[in-house]
């Protein structure tokens, strides 16, 4: 194909999805943001050093130096959605990055899974209870650095990237980091020389400042908590929607140090937890398959290096880093999208820095699932009914199901 025929190719499919993300922010944004995520953006670092300061921080900056940003509920509004633009900006950068790097055989898998991420990626954090919340400005920095690793320039600045994003939310080491992580392994093992000293390098002080900066959250005391919980308060009720609400659980639990563990509505989240998990491992089955069987060809191809096994094999398993969060919080609607991502972003990687044997063996896999099914669009329409993903429900079409599926059990086996 010429360059003329490929540039033509690589314009219409990006304003295509263009359109697809314009449909899907105009289907889910209903122009209102949670007191609990407005309630995040009163925290700042005149209160000490404190987990989860950044962003509050950037905020009261803003609100002072440009006279159009208020410290009120349109202020914090407008604040978000400048940086969910950019979120959807970066998101569009990440996909010409790839489609710029990528050979021309694997483009057409690659335009696959760029929009079958987008599926799952375009409408997040558009909802009313993930608009502006702390997993927006982490989904930026995640963006920047695959955006590095697969210019193959820069890459030192993932480094202070990750600092960032450990001083947004320190959760950011159980969520995000371990897809940069990975991907930098996946580097430093398929490279000789310098270029693997680079890259140890690099992954090295990633680790060090992220569980330095971990631990120092982790273990934050507050120093008059009380006296802070009630100016975080009082700055946060002008921030919501009402004027006079704010997010009572945050302030209980991470300042004033209160177990809500027991508490009727932790009760309830962890018990829709239990119900959605399993529905949902029932409904992405056929992808939980189709991605074992694509490892397991990648591992099994004979032209494989030992690296490359390696390298597969650790992303393959290092989305087990996410189970601390999945065992101590209640946001699997958010954790589960960051699963989907995580996987789906490694194959995307791995196409568009010339990984030859992912792109073959996705054929393979696209051969075979169409024995099972002639109309291979199913398999991208199908996540539309499962989507937008939430914060504590995995999504509203999951957790109706789950709670029909549940309460006929609970009947049918009661005493």
């Amino acid at each position: 194909m010429s360059d003329s025929c490929t540039k033509k190719n690589l314009i219409s499919f990006l304003p295509a999805l263009a359109a697809f993300a314009l449909v899907c922010f105009i289907r889910h944004f209903k122009f209102t943001m949670s007191t609990y995520n407005t309630t995040l953006l009163a925290l700042s670092y005149e209160y000490g050093f404190l987990p989860r300061g950044l962003i509050g921080t950037l905020f009261h900056w803003v609100t002072e130096t440009f006279d159009h940003i208020e410290w009120n509920y349109m202020g914090a509004f407008n604040f978000s959605g400048a940086f969910t633009l950019l979120y959807f900006i970066l998101l569009f950068v990440f996909y010409k990055v790839c489609l710029n790097h990528c050979t021309e055989e694997s483009k057409r898998n690659l335009k696959h899974l760029l929009v079958f991420l987008s599926i799952f990626a375009f409408p997040m954090y558009t909802t009313s209870v993930n608009f502006g919340c702390l997993d927006l400005y982490l989904g930026i920095i995640l963006l920047l650095c695959l955006i590095l690793l697969v210019w193959n320039k820069a890459e030192w600045l993932i480094v202070p990237l990750g600092i960032i994003g450990m001083c947004i939310n320190h959760d950011f080491i159980f969520t995000h980091a371990m897809l940069i992580g990975v991907l930098l392994i996946y580097k430093l093992l398929n490279q000789q020389g310098n270029k693997r000293i680079k890259y140890a390098l690099i992954l090295l002080f990633f680790l060090i400042a992220s569980l330095s900066l971990f631990s120092h959250f982790e273990n934050y005391t507050y120093e008059s908590s009380t006296e802070i919980a009630n100016e975080i308060k009082v700055s946060a009720k002008a921030l919501s929607e009402s004027g006079n609400s704010y997010g009572k659980t945050y302030l209980d639990e991470e300042i004033l140090g209160n177990d809500l563990s027991l508490s009727a509505s932790r009760l309830d989240q962890n018990e829709d937890n239990l119900q959605d998990l399993p529905v949902f491992l029932v409904l992405f089955s056929p992808y939980l398959v189709a991605m074992f069987y694509l490892f397991l060809r990648l591992s099994g191809d004979s032209d494989t290096t030992k690296a490359k096994r390696i390298s597969y094999l650790i992303v393959l398993l290092g989305s087990v880093c996410i189970l601390p969060m999945l065992f101590n919080d209640v946001y699997y609607g958010r954790y589960m999208f960051q699963l989907v991502f995580y996987y789906i972003a490694c194959f995307i990687t791995f196409i568009s820095l010339g990984d030859n044997r992912v792109s073959n063996c996705f054929d393979l896999m696209k051969t075979d699932m169409k024995k099972l099914t002639p109309m291979t669009f199913v398999w991208f329409l199908y996540p539309f009914l499962l989507t937008p993903f939430r914060a504590v429900a995995i999504s509203s079409s999951i957790h109706d199901l789950a709670e029909v599926i549940f309460t006929e059990l609970t009947y049918f086996i009661q005493p």
